[in-house]
């Protein structure tokens, strides 16, 4: 196994293992709950985190089915989040456009 892959492959388990104890803190030490900002940020970390995690579990495990449902299944909630996401950004641009326009 080349120096690159092995760098790549440490680095993938550090970002994956960093993402858990931030979600973690996040999710015990703040009121992410209370906006809704917040539960998106919760929602994609978690999920990032479980994907980062299921890249290290196929480069112990190998090549599976399993993972391979595993991986579309959150790739979907993914996209479906950072819909949810964007779509909260837009609708917090506009309402704070909207209630500080001049001309009303």
């Amino acid at each position: 196994m080349s120096t690159v892959i092995v760098i790549g492959n440490l680095l993938l388990g550090g970002t994956a293992a960093l993402l858990w104890a931030f979600v973690i803190a996040y999710a015990f030490f703040t009121r992410w709950e209370a906006t809704e900002a917040g539960r998106a940020l919760l929602a994609i970390s978690l999920i990032t985190a479980l994907i980062l995690t299921l890249g290290c579990t196929r480069l112990i495990v190998g090549p599976s089915h399993v993972l391979d449902v595993a991986r579309t299944a959150l790739y979907l909630a993914a996209l479906l989040t950072l819909c949810r996401l964007f779509w909260i950004f837009l609708r917090t641009q506009f309402s704070v456009r909207k209630t500080s326009d001049p001309k009303e």
